[in-house]
């Protein structure tokens, strides 16, 4: 018998590869170059080390707009809610269906609270 759920939601419930891919590509946008390629499937599952080395293929340069991303990435967040995939409040519901307790959604990063619902 189970007493808890508990999910690694990424990928899982939100749709976090489309969304980081999305704003990897706004900030090459931003600084007006193109990465070494702008195919989403050239990074799926990938680290975010091995992404950067296949977005630019310059050590030097690599570490330097990793550096600038940081700034970007704090400016222009992922909202969880709309990330999430259309399947995520069916499977909340099913979990609350079992009765056992009610059902907490937390989103965390880095051990600090996001949001709840």
């Amino acid at each position: 018998m189970y007493n808890s759920v508990i999910f690694d939601m990424d990928g899982v419930l939100i749709d976090s590869e489309r969304f980081y891919f999305d704003r990897r590509m706004k900030y090459f946008d931003s600084i007006q170059m193109e990465p070494a390629s702008r195919d989403i499937e050239d990074y799926v599952g990938s680290t975010e080390k091995d992404t950067w080395q296949k977005l630019v293929q310059d050590e030097q340069l690599r570490k330097e707009l990793r550096r600038e991303y940081v700034l970007f990435r704090q400016e222009n967040p992922i909202d969880l809610q709309q990330a999430l995939r259309t399947e995520a409040p069916r499977v909340i519901q099913e979990l609350k269906k079992t009765g056992e307790k009610d059902c907490y959604c937390f989103f965390f990063k880095n051990e600090k609270i996001l949001s709840k619902w």
